[in-house]
């Protein structure tokens, strides 16, 4: 009985160690983000002076330092973002496949995939607190009870 009840707090964990890395990545994205603003930002201000100024050899070498930076940028942003879409799916795929109930899926996928608080997840789904708070219980006693089956 104690294994299965470590199985599933083990099955949690796993997800919110997955939700730790998910959300790291977010913050990396969100700083990307703001660089590649701050490229942009940059590359508007070096053409519209570079414009303005007599042709030089320097001149253009400028321009395409901005634009080779600001499209690694975007490549890295779309990898990070590409990563952090499959790890939410894998995510999702294993409370899915645990929880059969839709609405408990959806607390636990709003709590631990979308870090979401409680209060929100009741306004969300349209149910009380308690309902979100209960239907969290019942999940975890099914996790647990796949464990003691796994166990068997």
């Amino acid at each position: 009985m104690n294994n299965a009840r470590q199985w599933g707090y083990d099955v949690l964990r796993d997800i919110e160690r997955m939700m730790e890395n998910v959300r790291d990545l977010q913050i990396e994205i969100d700083e990307m983000c703001t660089e590649i603003k701050l490229m942009q930002d940059q590359a508007t201000k070096i053409s519209q002076t570079i414009s303005d100024m007599p042709k030089s050899q320097t001149s253009g070498s400028k321009i395409e330092n901005s634009v080779v930076n600001l499209v690694y940028s975007w490549q890295q942003l779309e990898h990070e973002i590409e990563r952090i879409n499959l790890t939410r799916n894998l995510i999702k795929q294993d409370i899915k496949s645990l929880i059969l109930n839709k609405r408990m899926q959806a607390v636990l996928i709003f709590r631990y995939l979308y870090n979401s608080s409680w209060s929100k997840i009741a306004k969300t789904l349209h149910i009380s607190l308690g309902q979100v708070h209960k239907d969290k219980r019942i999940a975890f006693k099914i996790i647990d009870e796949l464990g003691k089956m796994d166990t068997v």
